[in-house]
């Protein structure tokens, strides 16, 4: 029964990452989604589950190299210079209510007078895009936020910004706060159903904040933009879910399932 359950874990596993490989090329732009994410790359981590969803997906860093859409190389490059030309806080995901990119604006307003030289860089395409730009307009934010349209996120495009933020109203198993936290960066998110607590551990490898709190998320961002230490410190533990996500930390808890249900 061992080997059966075994062959079988092979055989999820392997559709599994097929399934991800073959939907991950430009995924997000192709199902009207923010961003596009044709990975591939050292770092693979499996969704147990976890989520709401309850599906698997496989995690891919782009080294880069994928050029399927010159436009969108192109427009990826100039939004890597931008980031690091001013420190820069990240934010990823399709431009709809649920994603709360209308909350993180009404945070960053706050804090553009304390931090003039702060960027907020948003990564994403999708139906509230002019919306959220005649927001900015209203907000005074002009030329301090950018909305890069679709581009292929990179594990260095990442690491060129100092903060991320996951501003949403729900999730199922949010990818990109995950890929954030691999890359080492340091990262707010707001406390909402589902993923996110799942991931951080508040004040050890990120910042949770109460699910619409748009005051509290303001003061959590400011504090991480004065303090470097901090952000480094929240970043260095925040990597540590390459092993909490591996291929092979999530084949353990798979076979130990299996197992339990065989036993059973």
């Amino acid at each position: 029964m061992r080997r059966i359950a075994s062959a079988a874990l092979t055989v999820l596993m392997a559709f599994s990452l097929m399934l991800s490989l073959s939907t991950s090329v430009n995924a997000n732009a192709i199902a009207g989604g923010g961003y596009s994410s044709s990975y591939s790359g050292e770092s693979v981590f499996t969704n147990l589950g976890a989520g709401a969803s309850g599906q698997f997906s496989a995690i891919f860093f782009n080294d880069g190299t994928t050029r399927s859409d010159p436009r969108i190389y192109e427009r990826t490059r100039k939004i890597e210079k931008l980031i690091k030309l001013a420190p820069t806080i990240l934010s990823i995901g399709r431009l709809v209510p649920q994603k709360g990119f209308d909350q993180l604006l009404a945070a960053f307003s706050g804090l553009v007078g304390r931090f003039p030289e702060w960027r907020l860089v948003i990564l994403g395409e999708g139906p509230m895009r002019s919306n959220l730009e005649e927001m900015c307009d209203n907000l005074g934010l002009k030329g301090q936020v950018t909305f890069s349209g679709t581009i292929t996120i990179t594990e260095h495009l990442l690491r060129c910004a100092k903060i991320f933020v996951l501003p949403s109203r729900y999730e199922g198993f949010p990818n990109a706060l995950l890929e954030a936290m691999a890359a080492g960066m340091a990262v707010v998110s707001f406390d909402c159903p589902t993923g996110p607590r799942e991931m951080i551990e508040p004040g050890t490898n990120g910042v949770l904040v109460p699910l619409g709190k748009i005051s509290l998320l303001e003061s959590s961002l400011a504090e991480l933009m004065s303090d470097p230490q901090k952000r480094a410190r929240l970043g260095d533990r925040a990597r540590l879910v390459r092993e909490l996500y591996s291929l092979a930390e999530i084949s353990r808890q798979w076979m130990q399932v299996l197992d339990d249900q065989i036993e059973h």
